[in-house]
């Protein structure tokens, strides 16, 4: 099994470890709480990995969540993120991360937010994705979303 990190986990309905009006601006584009919400993923990041980050020295790939056209509120994170993390690994003397892109081939008229986690399934279940397998190939690939729901992602 791939080793998962999380920043934040949701363990009650009621209280969150993180602020629960600035992740509702993140989703509709609030380019600022995507900023912080990058930079803080990638400091808890750097905690958990640096030191493996170091030791291996192999390129690492960051992916942000599948899209088809219009880059997510995962992506502009993930832009934070990347500017953090190519700091700590130029400051090491490792080469800067490289991008890439899981191509979505179906986008959603429903509110998928809104479904609960069968009708979800249900909706994804013939989602079509696409990398390119001979950029990736050894190399360390970094997925990046902001929450984890059904693990389709995954």
């Amino acid at each position: 099994m791939t080793p998962a990190f999380a920043l934040h986990k949701i363990t009650c309905a009621h209280s969150f470890s993180f602020d629960a009006a600035s992740y509702s601006r993140f989703k509709f584009g609030d380019g600022a709480v995507a900023e912080t919400f990058g930079k803080d993923l990638a400091t808890g990041f750097i905690q958990q990995y640096g030191a493996t980050l170091r030791e291996s020295k192999q390129q690492l790939v960051v992916l942000p969540s599948p899209y088809a056209a219009i880059p997510t509120a995962s992506h502009a994170m993930t832009v934070a993120f990347n500017k953090v993390l190519n700091r700590y690994l130029a400051f090491h003397g490792l080469s800067p991360l490289e991008n890439a892109k899981i191509h979505r081939f179906k986008t959603y008229s429903v509110d998928y937010g809104a479904l609960d986690m069968n009708s979800r399934l249900a909706l994804i279940i013939n989602d079509k994705y696409h990398m390119d397998r001979s950029f990736l190939l050894n190399k360390t690939l970094v997925f990046i979303d902001d929450i984890k729901i059904t693990g389709s992602h995954e």
